[in-house]
């Protein structure tokens, strides 16, 4: 199987082995679970983005529907989706 240096090398590869290599301590779990937390909530977050996103693109996709349906082209519901919008923007 080889000569036990080799062995014993292969298993010491990676970012434990180059660590102890270096004399340095070990990686404190904290550090992970901090990591792993700040990801769930990046994640978390994407998630209810998606929802916002979602109903915009709804929103808007029924809004010219139903100016279509009120005979006006699209530069007009261009221009009163960004009026209305313009008239909303400061509340948030």
């Amino acid at each position: 199987m080889g000569s036990p240096t080799l062995t014993w090398r292969l298993r010491k590869s990676g970012l434990i082995g180059d660590m102890e290599a270096a004399h340095t301590p070990p990686v404190a779990v904290g550090a992970f679970v901090l990591l792993g937390i700040a990801l769930l909530i990046a994640l978390g977050f994407e998630f209810v983005n998606g929802f916002h996103d979602t109903a915009n693109a709804v929103a808007t996709v029924i809004v010219l529907i139903a100016c279509r349906r009120m005979s006006l082209s699209f530069g007009q519901a261009r221009s009163i989706s960004l009026s209305l919008w313009f008239r909303r923007a400061p509340s948030r």
